[in-house]
């Protein structure tokens, strides 16, 4: 059985307030960082036995990478790439698949879940911080419900 649990906001001060960095932190490069707030959901989901993680937030225009796209890795847990190759072909957004976990990116809450065995995407949309348009929201809902339809739970 899946295990689904929905952190809408893994800081929601800073969602409030769109603040993008904690304590001059970015939240997506320290989960390997004891008791941040995303070392706090990596260490949650290893608890719970969480099936699958999906990370949903924005990238900067003129940031990394700059596009719409869904981050996954083949090893050391190839379910990430299943998951993010089935959002990509049902979404239309742009795939960008590393070897390993943990090389490009370390310290990022996919990574830190692929390591741990727990199949993990992050799925990013094209959108300058602190603001939301509709057609963007839209595109990450989308993504999400591929996600969710992936492991049949929609």
């Amino acid at each position: 059985m899946v295990q689904s649990i929905l952190i809408p906001f893994a800081i929601p001060y800073n969602s409030a307030h769109t603040q993008r960095y904690w304590k001059g932190q970015n939240p997506n490069m320290v989960a390997n960082v004891y008791r941040t707030p995303t070392n706090i959901i990596v260490n949650l989901a290893m608890k719970l036995h969480v099936s699958v993680l999906g990370d949903f937030h924005s990238s900067q225009p003129g940031g990394v990478p700059g596009k719409d796209a869904i981050f996954c890795s083949q090893s050391p847990t190839y379910k990430s790439y299943a998951i993010a190759s089935y959002i990509s072909k049902n979404t239309g957004t742009s795939i960008i698949t590393y070897k390993k976990a943990g090389v490009e990116y370390p310290g990022a809450l996919e990574d830190e879940c692929n390591l741990h065995v727990i199949p993990a995407v992050t799925c990013e949309v094209l959108e300058t911080h602190g603001t939301v348009s509709s057609d963007k929201l839209n595109k990450s809902y989308c993504e999400i419900m591929a996600l969710l339809t992936y492991y049949h739970i929609l």
